[in-house]
């Protein structure tokens, strides 16, 4: 059977058009394994507009080292007049021997594929944890309108090829080698969308949409760099996902995707976010409809 990193592979060689290639082997054959408890993030920041440029950083934070990355991402809508330009990837994974990103402007989506080694194994091949100081893997340069210079990003899932939102890291567990999958939180700061302006208080919106079939959404804002936690409860009062981190001033806003903390999938029902800004906290009500 097929290891869940070996089709990842073959996937990005696909949207890279090396179809070709498409049936090489990675030295890390394992067997898929369950992924342990851990709050890993895809923060997607702003930096200033030039000229007609937007450039958004796109930043992973992971608490353990990773091995390959799948980001997919759906940006703006048709006839909005903004146009992804270019990806360049950062020095962070510069070693990485595959990198590729699949911009796609007519549907509006860029798919983000990258693999630390594809030919042999190397001990210095994994993206170390990181933090805020050393997070940003590529950035993405868009051209857009002036008058309204704010590119929305979200992630997205396709089949045939398959791609969600993933970050693969090579476990051992038991003795035996495995590849885990962890399917992390999503960050946006649109705090440059607003002119500069910062938020003046503490505030957590309602999840959108409610009720919600694949991602929720809701946007934090803060007066003041803060931590922030995110729990996420069933109806039952039972402890399915947890989401943490460090937020500047500014809003954010943070997407979950319907899945435990191990990444699976989770069932129709009300759920309820314990949010918690600094020493500000709230509770949102949600349903999840599948």
């Amino acid at each position: 059977m097929m290891s869940r990193l070996t089709q990842f592979t073959m996937h990005a060689l696909q949207a890279a058009g090396l179809v070709a290639a498409a049936c090489l082997a990675l030295p890390l054959q394992h067997a898929y394994g369950d992924t342990p408890s851990r709050t890993d993030v895809l923060r997607l920041s702003s930096a200033a507009l030039e000229g007609d440029e937007l450039t958004v950083f796109v930043e992973v934070l992971n608490v353990e080292p990773l091995i390959a990355l799948d980001i997919p991402l759906r940006f703006g809508e048709v006839g909005d007049q903004i146009d992804l330009d270019r990806v360049i990837f950062t020095e962070r994974v510069k070693d990485w021997e595959f990198k590729h990103a699949a911009i796609d402007n007519v549907h509006k989506t860029v798919i983000l594929g990258l693999i630390s080694e594809m030919t042999a194994t190397r001990a210095d091949a994994a993206l170390d944890m990181t933090s805020d100081s050393l997070s940003c893997v590529a950035q993405l340069v868009f051209s857009v309108n002036r008058s309204r210079p704010a590119v929305v990003l979200q992630a997205f899932e396709t089949q045939r090829p398959n791609h969600s939102l993933m970050y693969i890291s090579n476990e051992s567990r038991n003795g035996r080698p495995t590849i885990a999958v962890s399917s992390p939180a999503m960050e946006v700061n649109a705090s440059t969308a607003k002119a500069g302006t910062l938020p003046t208080e503490y505030q957590v919106s309602e999840g959108y949409p409610n009720p919600f079939n694949g991602q929720i959404s809701f946007t934090l804002r803060t007066p003041r760099d803060s931590d922030y936690e995110i729990k996420i409860y069933n109806i039952v009062g039972r402890l399915v996902r947890r989401i943490s981190g460090h937020l500047q001033a500014g809003e954010y806003r943070i997407t979950w995707d319907a899945r435990t903390d191990r990444g699976e999938s989770l069932s129709s029902g009300v759920y309820f976010a314990d949010v918690r800004i600094d020493t500000f906290a709230t509770v949102r009500r949600f349903t999840l409809v599948k």
